[in-house]
């Protein structure tokens, strides 16, 4: 555990973290895992160009945010697999307690599915406000959210003009 890993290292235990296999990936290591690793969005944002470089910490916890919000071998969820717990895939955090006074202590407000939903949880930064992700549930109170885990690949920014119940105005036209 002290000693440094490479880029390779982390895609093949990555991708074991999701289930597959050396006969699921193919014999030639790393070029392989890298490969793999690289179709499935695993490496997402970071440069592994050099198979046997030295993994950068900062390297490492994108690329493992990166596999959290992938599924498994058998298109199970990676997250409620580690979690034990249900989780809400494509939501976006509207607001939290800080952002929104309207909301009791604790509260968060999600749009999902076509809904405004609002749930009891942990403490989520509200600088995540606005961000689509993944609600993560608690696995010992199930209506209760234990955290978000913002989902990188759909980040977009808007300036917003205006806000209704059902309509948000931007600069790039109007969301409901």
């Amino acid at each position: 555990p002290d000693q440094s890993i490479t880029y390779g290292e982390a895609c093949t235990m990555l991708l074991r973290m999701l289930d597959y296999t050396v006969e699921d990936i193919g014999p030639n290591w790393p070029a392989d895992y890298i490969s793999r690793a690289q179709s499935m969005g695993i490496t997402n944002g970071v440069d592994v160009s050099n198979a046997n470089a030295v993994v950068k910490r900062g390297d490492a916890a994108v690329m493992l945010c990166n596999t959290l919000s992938t599924n498994t071998k058998d298109g199970s969820s990676l997250l409620s697999k580690l979690s034990g717990s249900a989780v809400v895939s494509d939501s976006i955090l509207l607001a939290t307690e800080e952002t929104d006074p309207s909301l009791g202590f604790g509260q968060l407000k999600f749009y999902e599915n076509g809904d405004l939903v609002t749930r009891s949880g942990g403490e989520i930064d509200s600088v995540l406000v606005g961000t689509m992700g993944t609600v993560i549930f608690d696995k010992n109170a199930s209506a209760r959210v234990k955290s978000f885990l913002p989902d990188n690949d759909n980040m977009e920014s808007h300036t917003v003009r205006s806000a209704t119940q059902d309509t948000i105005e931007t600069d790039n036209g109007s969301f409901t």
